[in-house]
């Protein structure tokens, strides 16, 4: 375990943060530390756009679900091709 500065850290950015991948470093600031350590990333949003509703994993496995239903041929689709489709589509929404 490494202790360093917090101006060391600006100083030697990449430095520190490849050490960080192999071994704990502590960042000393003030009275404080601050630990920067390599943790796994546990989920990457596939959102190209970063929607938050893929952040959810409920939201995710109902969407693999229908993706696959769909690749079965078992998927509930809708098709609303006027005006008066979608407004009553979105009216009778629960």
């Amino acid at each position: 375990m490494v202790v360093i500065t917090s101006s060391e850290l600006e100083a030697n950015q990449n430095k520190f943060f490849d050490m960080a991948e192999k071994e704990p470093i502590l960042v000393k600031r003030g009275k404080f530390l601050f630990e920067l350590r390599r943790v796994p990333q546990p989920y990457e949003n596939p959102s190209p756009s970063g929607d938050p509703w893929f952040n959810h994993p409920k939201n995710r496995q109902l969407l693999q679900e229908r993706i696959e239903e769909y690749k079965k041929g078992e998927g509930k689709g809708v098709s609303l091709s006027s005006e008066e489709d979608i407004q009553s589509f979105l009216e009778n929404l629960e």
